[in-house]
């Protein structure tokens, strides 16, 4: 099963991760790590981070995000303390994938307007 990312064949830029996993440290290391992320691992980075966010309301029980990503902590199970944190995580992700879409004059099934065969 292919992530929302990869439908749309979307890689995510280190702005996206910072702004969306909302602890400010250690900027400079983190984005070096990020560089070293292959593109389907920064896709499957930013399909969990969300639900990391929302499960970790209290930033300072959050990892540091360098510490997150040279550990790849995205591949790690969340523990979901409650389900009705994590929805509005989800419903997140997919407004702003359909907003891109949207932008990108598209027909909703491919925000690049490519038509596939």
């Amino acid at each position: 099963m292919s992530t929302i990312f990869e439908q749309y064949s979307i890689v995510p830029i280190f702005d996206d991760f910072w702004e969306e996993y909302q602890k400010k440290v250690g900027k400079v290391a983190a984005e070096k790590w990020w560089n070293k992320l292959s593109p389907k691992e920064k896709q499957d980075c930013m399909e969990v981070v969300p639900l990391y966010v929302a499960s970790t309301p209290d930033k300072q029980f959050r990892k540091d995000p360098e510490r997150y990503l040279r550990h790849k902590a995205f591949y790690d199970e969340i523990i979901d303390r409650s389900d009705r944190r994590n929805r509005p995580a989800r419903d997140k992700v997919q407004g702003i994938l359909e907003a891109v879409a949207r932008q990108s004059g598209g027909n909703g099934d491919d925000p690049s307007g490519r038509h596939q065969p």
